[in-house]
């Protein structure tokens, strides 16, 4: 017989065209120092990260391609803490939502990320909630927006 769980997903979706315009009034609520994760260098998608400084954020931008790597997850946390971000924002497909999502949880976690890992890991729980998180997906499919 199957036991009951609960499952949490995303807190907010918002759908539509023109609803990117949005961006800065979502992110301004959780924090005034944006680390903003492009999975491009797409003209389009670095405007839409401007939009957050013209909101008067403070946006520090970073490329990612791939799925996320440990090394690389390291390397976005401390340029992160370096920029003193208080919100992560990840614009681009999957991996780059992945990506948004680890460093968010190890701007406020420390440790080997490993050890967080299931399977491969020890499978830690994570102590502390990680940095708020503002995803914005370019493709579909991969669901990294709710996970």
């Amino acid at each position: 017989m199957l036991k009951p769980f609960e499952f949490a997903t995303a807190q907010q979706i918002i759908f539509g065209a023109g609803t990117s315009a949005r961006l800065p009034a979502l992110v301004q609520p959780l924090g005034t120092r944006a680390y903003v994760i492009l999975g491009s260098r797409h003209p389009t998608l670095a405007a839409l990260a401007g939009t957050l400084e013209a909101a008067g954020l403070v946006a520090t931008q970073a490329t990612t391609t791939g799925e996320p790597s440990v090394a690389q997850i390291l390397e976005h946390v401390a340029r992160a803490k370096g920029a003193r971000a208080d919100v992560i924002v990840a614009i681009g497909g999957g991996s780059t939502l992945d990506t948004g999502k680890a460093v968010a949880a190890f701007l406020t976690n420390h440790g080997d990320p490993v050890d967080y890992l299931e399977v491969v890991g020890r499978g830690l729980p994570l102590g502390v909630p990680a940095a708020p998180v503002v995803a914005v997906p370019t493709t579909a499919g991969t669901g990294a927006e709710v996970t």
